[in-house]
């Protein structure tokens, strides 16, 4: 079966989340122990973001001012082709392999990508 491990910091604020143990969360707080949650890993399974990012870090924290709070967003992820499909059944597969290839010949370059909004 699944197994979760969980780690906890000084003061037993959780700090990361392992499923099998493959980290898959990281938590982050700030001098007044309030929560910025770190590593958050999002995955697009149909539609246009699954053609543009398919899997994708995200960021987001909180601050308060006169009560009202303001959120800021980090979105990042690296555009590369790493997996390949051997029996691609979908367009986005056939893309993929595509992209894969002209990557392992040197025609496609991987690249970094980092966004950052502000919501208030």
């Amino acid at each position: 079966g699944t197994i979760y491990n969980y780690s906890y910091d000084k003061l037993g604020n959780i700090t990361e989340v392992k499923k099998d143990n493959t980290l898959t969360n990281k938590y982050y707080y700030d001098m007044y122990s309030q929560l910025i949650k770190e590593m958050e890993s999002i995955s697009f399974e149909q539609g246009d973001l699954y053609y543009a990012f398919h899997k994708a870090n995200i960021r987001v924290s909180c601050t308060w001012f006169r009560g009202y709070p303001t959120y800021l967003v980090t979105f990042s992820d690296t555009y590369n082709f790493t997996e390949y499909f051997d029996d691609p059944g979908t367009l986005g597969q056939y893309a993929n392999n595509l992209g894969y290839e002209m990557q392992k010949n040197g025609q496609l370059e991987e690249y970094y990508i980092n966004m950052t909004f502000e919501y208030r």
